[in-house]
């Protein structure tokens, strides 16, 4: 189970910081041309579906489970990693 939210905070954290990304690169800092500018917001827009492909099936198993078998199954965890 903890490698599961680990999986998930990694996946969540890593489409943050493509939509980061994405909003800085939009910013009259930056100054892309608008090929460069399209040719890198398509790679991150593949980059975050292939995260959210990723994402939803591990989120699938929280959220199809009742509040009282997570709290069993984390408080299951809990005893593994104190012994």
């Amino acid at each position: 189970m903890t490698g599961e939210l680990d999986a998930i905070n990694d996946l969540l954290g890593d489409d943050h910081d493509l939509h980061v990304l994405e909003e800085e690169l939009r910013s009259p800092e930056y100054d892309l041309p608008g090929e460069d500018f399209r040719v890198v917001g398509r790679r991150v827009s593949e980059l975050r579906k292939e995260i959210l492909l990723a994402l939803l099936p591990r989120l699938k198993g929280f959220f199809s489970m009742t509040p009282d078998d997570l709290e069993g199954v984390l408080a299951g965890e809990l005893l593994l990693t104190e012994t």
